[in-house]
């Protein structure tokens, strides 16, 4: 048990958290289960390595890991549509939100009707994220 220096009659002893104040550690690394084998050869070497020993976690990366990484990631069908996808509507998005002053003034609005449309603009996107996130989980 470990008694709370700080308060002496107030509490009763707390029950330390595993591992502190002289707790059992694991002595030898921890070995987890295998992953299941990589369905694409290209798969192969493109997650990093990880070693979990009693004390720190240590991450091999390999040198190429990075164009390995990308290399299984383009022959996955369909993630250079998501990509395209992706940079064509960050692109739009950035381009209306630095316009949108410029745009919404066209029409002879303050600066109050600005920054209520840009908010707004703001807000959608944000909704919009979520309900379009939520059905590509569900599919």
């Amino acid at each position: 048990p470990y008694y709370n220096p700080y308060q002496y009659g107030a509490m009763q002893y707390q029950q330390a958290p595993y591992g502190y104040y002289g707790g059992p550690y694991p002595a030898a690394a921890q070995t987890l289960p295998p992953l299941p084998g990589t369905e694409n050869p290209l798969d192969e070497g493109a997650e990093p390595v990880l070693v979990q020993t009693a004390h720190k976690l240590d991450i091999n990366i390999r040198d190429d890991q990075v164009i390995l990484s990308l290399r299984a990631c383009f022959s996955r069908p369909g993630f250079v549509h998501c990509l395209a996808s992706f940079t064509v509507s960050g692109i739009v998005i950035n381009t209306l939100s630095t316009y949108m002053d410029y745009l919404v003034r066209l029409g002879g609005a303050g600066r109050e009707y600005v920054g209520v449309i840009g908010g707004l603009f703001q807000l959608l996107i944000m909704i919009s994220s979520l309900i379009i996130g939520g059905f590509t989980d569900r599919t």
